[in-house]
């Protein structure tokens, strides 16, 4: 069954019913998409009936027109866009009105509150630069209410943390992988003198002891949060235990198996959701590709609604390189993507030390000189000694999982010498 938010399920029947009338009506792909299935927006009269609607992938947008996937009367230009991170593989804009463009960054800024962030914070904030959005910091940081300095966090962990410990930050959230290789790299009596109250990730998985250790390191509680750029924040951390609490009204969530059905609690499944209060540009039974393990429905802390126990999200590996270096994939893919916007999917392989292979799915033709353009970009990054190739392919197979890693290292990490 979907997974409800909403404490009143006459409003949420009524919202996904708007929602449905309201794509069949004006966004031509969802037309589309439900006819094809065989559904009009008579036939889904409560969340109950939300199976009969076809799923939707990146991809099938990514495909289309903006004028087919958009509110037909309202002019895209009119709209904030932002683009996915493409680390997952599959770069998107996403595009929202101001209003929901504005309840994006509140589901953000929410969980940041919860987490401990208080006004007059000093923040530092390790996240790719080319990520940077509006998610309710930088309005804080506009208002002098904190004080925000973002950390490129493809730089190396040495310099991350260098410009870490010069802001001494009370407050600090970064990408889960990065945050953690600092824990590892770097010393933990110079991580202590940094001393923040909270360290706050996401956008990787946190496993139980990449956070045991990054607590360890900074002498701070650590919060988990995880969410997603089409959608916000989707799950966040339980003050009082290890699960991850859902919460949204204006989400449907399904936790469905790999025959498209929804799975019990304690079953893992595939992520999907439909935003409710998104009409310039729906999202309605949009796959996120992350496999989830459903919680109880009941949390023991005494807060209502489900919860989640697990995440197999994004976890991205560091290029570790024949001259001891260890670049951060986001350091290659930054220029590729800046500069090939014909690029409708990928993977990143690190096949030896010396070899790296960008495999690209593109739009549609492309010539040998636009790869060679790539490789040049990257090359002086990876130095003399590293052959990096880019590979037009027509597909990109899943692996045994049946998902595609976007970023894949091959090589043997080397020891680092600590736990």
């Amino acid at each position: 069954m979907t997974i409800p938010f909403e404490r009143s399920a006459e409003r949420r029947d009524e919202r996904l019913r708007a929602l449905v009338a309201h794509a069949y009506g004006r966004v031509p792909y969802y037309r589309e998409r439900f006819t094809l299935a065989g559904v009009t927006p008579s036939d889904i009269r409560s969340v109950a009936d939300i199976g009969r609607l076809p799923l939707t992938e990146k991809r099938n947008l990514q495909e289309r027109p903006i004028e087919e996937i958009t509110d037909r009367t309202v002019d895209p230009d009119d709209l904030v866009s932002t683009m996915t991170s493409g680390y997952s593989g599959e770069p998107f804009v996403i595009r929202r009105t101001r209003a929901e463009q504005a309840r994006w960054a509140r589901t953000w800024l929410d969980d940041l509150l919860r987490a401990g962030l208080r006004t007059g914070d000093r923040v530092a904030t390790i996240f790719t630069l080319r990520e940077a959005q509006p998610d309710g910091i930088g309005t804080l940081s506009a208002l002098k209410l904190v004080r925000e300095t973002v950390v490129d966090c493809s730089l190396d962990p040495p310099e991350i943390h260098r410009r870490v410990a010069e802001i001494r930050p009370d407050f600090l959230r970064g990408m889960a992988g990065v945050v953690d290789r600092l824990a590892v790299e770097i010393p933990v009596a110079e991580l202590r003198h940094i001393r923040p109250r909270v360290v706050w990730v996401s956008g990787e998985v946190l496993t139980t002891v990449a956070r045991t250790r990054i607590g360890n390191a900074f002498g701070a509680s650590v919060h988990n949060a995880y969410g997603t750029h089409e959608v916000g924040l989707l799950a966040s951390d339980c003050p009082g235990g290890e699960l991850m609490h859902l919460g949204r009204s204006d989400l449907l969530v399904e936790v469905l198996d790999h025959d498209g059905r929804p799975v019990e609690v304690s079953g893992s499944g595939e992520i999907v959701v439909t935003a409710l209060d998104s009409f310039a540009a729906p999202l309605i039974r949009y796959r996120l590709t992350d496999v989830v393990t459903r919680g109880p429905d009941a949390c023991p802390c005494g807060r209502a609604g489900p919860t989640l126990t697990h995440i197999e999200g994004r976890s991205i590996d560091y290029f570790e390189m024949a001259d001891g270096r260890r670049i951060h994939p986001y350091r290659i893919l930054g220029p590729t993507l800046a500069a090939a916007p014909w690029i409708r999917q990928y993977q990143l392989v690190q096949e030896t030390r010396e070899r790296i292979v960008l495999r690209c799915v593109p739009h549609g033709p492309v010539d040998d000189e636009a790869g060679r353009g790539l490789s040049k970009a990257v090359a002086p990054l990876l130095g003399p000694g590293v052959d990096f190739r880019v590979e037009s392919v027509a597909r990109i197979p899943p692996g045994a999982g049946g998902k595609v890693r976007a970023i894949l290292s091959l090589v043997e990490p080397l020891a680092t010498g600590r736990a």
